[in-house]
């Protein structure tokens, strides 16, 4: 089989009038030369031709040397697709696949915008996720090809921005590349890459360090709320988020519940509602906990609770005088819930449906049996959260 060779340097027999030389990848291939411009050019001074790079002393060498690591990753790429299948390399078929999507030199961001305009069915949370985690990449550079982020030089890199300068923890930079590497799978089925690095980086799911409130505890918080001691806006905080405690949905969810949502059938209040986050319907049944904590009923849609948006202000304060340990955020409470149906057996299958983190198959069959293991679970647990054994 044949061989590619190729190089990184400047065009000595190419000068401009500024002094400067055009860089291009040098490939060789049964002795056919070929020179591809990587579309920059330099000072000879500024030019490691023995590293095949651009040397800090360019004004402009970050991003030069960003095409070149692009440049190169192309070359492997190609060269692996020979090489796993079997294809005697010609310079026709490399230049082909050096212009062409496969192995893609397109702006990274460019592709994000694309993904999110053509994307069906793409929340508000993940719309700000992918925002969010846009910006972070752009804080490591402000240009990005996709066949550079699809490079392991990129992970190693970008990781390693993660860690240093942000200083994030294990679960927040793998939910960083855990984006990537979802916006690469896709790059993937758009035939924008033929493989997506991270078959070779397999990336863990660390469990968040938050904790969810012991039954003791949301008795205790309900008792504080029943005293009406607080003011009004902690009063009205502690109203909602127990009510997550007791239903297991969502912020974004609550705040957006309207009167609507409600419906009785056969004595017993229903919520039904479609979860921001995953665009799908969900159907709880509310116990006498939860409807105790309704406020006065409005018009159909109006919302229900007066959501602030900055309720760690006021739940810190609340679990300090309460004595409650813990990492303990607005969201432990979907984590309460389950661990409280846990605690009485009930199947994983009915708290997925519970807590709406139900599975596709539990979705499509969602019948009048599983209404009732739903209704019959949220009903023991109203039974714990009334006891007065802790």
């Amino acid at each position: 089989m044949s061989k590619v060779n190729s190089v990184i340097m400047f065009r000595p027999d190419r000068p401009k009038v500024d002094k400067t030389y055009p860089v291009v990848l040098r490939v060789t291939i049964q002795r056919e030369v070929k020179y591809i411009p990587l579309g920059f050019d330099v000072l000879k001074k500024d030019f490691d031709a023995k590293k095949e790079t651009v040397r800090t002393s360019d004004p402009n060498a970050h991003k030069k040397r960003l095409a070149i690591t692009s440049a190169n990753t192309k070359v492997n790429a190609i060269e692996r697709h020979f090489l796993v299948d079997d294809i005697n390399p010609t310079m026709k078929e490399f230049v082909r696949l050096f212009n062409s999507n496969s192995f893609n030199n397109d702006s990274f961001y460019d592709y994000i915008d694309e993904v999110k305009r053509t994307k069906q069915g793409l929340s508000y949370e993940t719309l700000i996720f992918y925002e969010k985690q846009t910006n972070k990449l752009k804080m490591f550079s402000d240009i990005l090809s996709i066949g550079y982020v699809n490079s392991k030089d990129f992970i190693i890199e970008y990781r390693e921005f993660l860690i240093n300068n942000l200083g994030n923890k294990e679960i927040t930079w793998n939910k960083s590349l855990e984006f990537v590497r979802r916006i690469l799978n896709q790059a993937l089925k758009d035939e924008r890459i033929t493989r997506n690095v991270f078959i070779h980086f397999p990336l863990k799911n660390p469990k968040g360090t938050f904790e969810p409130f012991t039954v003791k505890e949301v008795k205790s918080l309900r008792g504080l709320y029943d005293k009406k001691e607080l003011a009004t806006i902690p009063q009205e905080v502690l109203r909602y988020f127990l009510f997550a405690c007791y239903t297991g949905m969502r912020w974004r969810d609550i705040k957006e519940l309207r009167w609507e949502n409600f419906k009785l059938q056969n004595g017993t209040t229903w919520v039904e509602f479609i979860q921001h986050k995953t665009q799908k319907p969900a159907r709880l049944p509310l116990i006498p906990q939860a409807i105790g904590l309704l406020p006065q009923k409005g018009f159909d849609k109006q919302k229900v609770f007066s959501v602030k948006g900055n309720e760690a202000r006021y739940l810190k304060p609340i679990k300090e005088k309460l004595g409650i340990p813990g990492n303990k955020p607005f969201h432990s409470a979907r984590s309460t819930v389950n661990t409280i149906l846990l605690s009485l057996d009930v199947p994983i299958e009915v708290r997925e449906m519970i807590v709406g983190d139900t599975k596709e198959v539990i979705r499509n069959h969602y019948t009048k049996d599983n209404e009732e293991m739903i209704k019959g679970a949220m009903e023991r647990m109203s039974l714990v959260l009334t006891a007065n054994t802790l």
